[in-house]
C-alpha cells in the first residue's frame, strides 16, 4: 500500500492506492458435485456455489483499506474478469464506507 497527498477533483486529498493479485475469491460446487463423472451435467445448472477467498490477507487488507473512504477509483482491466474483480473487491471494502462513499469505477 501506498499513501501520498495530492488533488483530487480540485480538493486535497489523502491518496491511499493498493494492488490484489487477480481474483479476491474463487466459486465452486459443494463437496457432493466434486465427481464429476458422478454427477449429471444438468444438475450443475441448478446447483448451489459457494464463494471463498483466495486469500484471507487480501480480503481482511481491503476490508481495513475500506474504512473511512470518501471515493473509491478501481482501475483494473476493461474486460469481464475485470469487472468481477471490481465487485469482489467492493465486497470487500463495503463494510467500512462512509454512508456517502462514491465508488468510480
Amino acid at each position: 500500500m501506498h499513501e501520498f497527498h495530492g488533488r483530487f477533483e480540485g480538493q486535497a486529498a489523502r491518496i491511499r492506492v493498493t494492488s490484489v493479485t487477480g481474483h479476491v475469491f474463487s466459486t465452486d460446487f459443494p463437496g457432493q458435485y466434486s465427481n464429476w463423472e458422478a454427477v449429471d451435467p444438468v444438475d450443475l445448472f441448478r446447483a448451489p456455489t459457494r464463494k471463498e477467498p483466495t486469500s484471507k490477507f487480501i480480503t481482511h487488507h481491503l476490508a481495513s483499506e475500506g474504512k473511512g473512504a470518501d471515493v473509491l477509483v478501481l482501475w483494473l482491466d476493461c474486460d469481464r474478469e475485470g469487472e468481477n474483480i471490481c465487485f469482489e473487491v467492493i465486497d470487500c471494502m463495503q463494510q467500512g464506507f462512509k454512508s456517502h462513499t462514491r465508488i468510480l469505477r
